[in-house]
């Protein structure tokens, strides 16, 4: 298949099934699983929702619930391994910080207005975060939006711990359930 230029293999669709339909084929074989991880899910973001002020950190709260989405529907996947996950954020948080810092020095000195505007400072840092996290293979797709966040958001000290503590309560959850986890995409 060659629409766009891209070479992809064409997956073909399981015997008997039907292209349009409502629910997964592997649902009644693992119903438990599909509601089990769904309340992990579900309490852990309920958790880092009851500790993290989400009025204000609205981006990263939202970037906690696509990470939970990855390690509770897919956590034998890479992006759902404790190093990703740890590695993934750390690097978010790092660009975050240096291009927020950045973009406040380049901002008074620049002869442009928008040179280190959250505009540029931002495309900045999810570029920056992607290829550092690719770089170190700590690959963790939501923790670019949290580089994002921290360059729109004001943020502090406890932005940043809360952070820290929302991968530490999904890291210790998948931990502690991996024997009942199943991928379920």
């Amino acid at each position: 298949m060659k629409e766009d230029g891209l070479e992809r293999e064409k997956r073909p669709l399981p015997e008997g099934s039907h292209r349009h339909r409502l629910l997964d084929p592997k649902f009644w074989r693992y119903a438990w699983n599909y509601v089990f991880q769904c309340f992990l899910a579900t309490a852990t973001v309920f958790a880092v929702l009851l500790i993290l002020d989400y009025t204000d950190q609205a981006a990263i709260v939202a970037s906690i619930g696509a990470s939970a989405f990855i390690v509770f529907t897919s956590p034998g996947s890479q992006p759902a391994q404790f190093r990703s996950l740890l590695g993934g954020y750390s690097v978010g948080m790092a660009s975050g910080i240096a291009c927020t810092f950045l973009g406040r020095a380049i901002d008074p000195l620049s002869s442009w207005g928008w040179a280190g505007s959250p505009i540029v400072m931002g495309g900045i840092a999810v570029g920056l975060s992607v290829f550092l996290m690719v770089l170190t293979d700590t690959e963790h797709p939501p923790a670019a939006a949290v580089a994002l966040a921290l360059v729109i958001n004001r943020w502090n000290a406890a932005s940043l711990m809360v952070i820290l503590v929302a991968i530490g309560m999904l890291v210790m959850v998948r931990y502690f359930f991996r024997d009942q986890l199943r991928d379920l995409i």
